[in-house]
């Protein structure tokens, strides 16, 4: 993809935003790549539904930019804790994959990171739940998965003093961002980030 947006909330626009990493890393790997394309559409808080995808869509809606190659969708952090948000996000994912591919866009799903302690909400077993209302998702629409979630588990697990997490243990520290914006690259892109200079 050429363009691409990223719509979700405070897990995306912490630390200089996610997009912005995420450019640094395609202009290493890329000198020719044009980076105004990458955008980010953010909103504190936010549930899918929340974004008002029909005017995100529009041509021009942001920037010069006709149409997006690639819209990458990322979740609230509290769509995975009940069944109830969980069966809502499945059917608003649908809807909101359906409508960028009308337009002849593609879409991807931004698995979001578990809680990490001390949030009230921090569950061991959260991330399977995370992991499986993405991946089903991600099925069903035939849309790539980015797993940000997994990569955060597993570098907990690899190096258990690591940080990731700011301290409310639900939004991502620095190197976080920067773990999470390796992850799209190597998603999006099928090239391993490792070996960039940008750090």
């Amino acid at each position: 993809p050429k363009s691409i947006l990223f719509i979700g909330n405070s897990y995306l626009y912490y630390n200089d935003s996610l997009h912005n990493h995420f450019k640094r890393i395609l202009k290493e790997k890329n000198l020719n790549f044009d980076v105004s394309n990458i955008k980010s559409a953010t909103i504190s808080g936010a549930r899918l539904e929340h974004h008002n995808l029909d005017h995100l869509l529009k041509p021009m809606a942001i920037g010069s930019i006709e149409k997006f190659d690639l819209v990458i969708l990322q979740g609230g952090s509290g769509e995975s804790l009940t069944p109830q948000n969980r069966n809502y996000f499945s059917k608003k994912v649908q809807e909101y994959i359906d409508k960028i591919e009308s337009i002849g866009s593609k879409a991807a799903l931004l698995m979001i990171p578990s809680y990490v302690k001390p949030h009230e909400n921090y569950d061991p077993k959260l991330i399977r739940i995370i992991e499986d209302m993405y991946v089903k998702a991600g099925k069903r629409n035939n849309t790539l998965v980015i797993p940000v979630g997994l990569a955060f588990e597993k570098a907990y697990k690899k190096n258990p003093n690591i940080k990731l997490h700011k301290p409310d243990g639900t939004h991502p520290n620095l190197l976080g961002t920067y773990l999470a914006a390796c992850v799209v690259y190597a998603s999006v892109y099928k090239e391993s980030p490792i070996g960039i200079m940008y750090d």
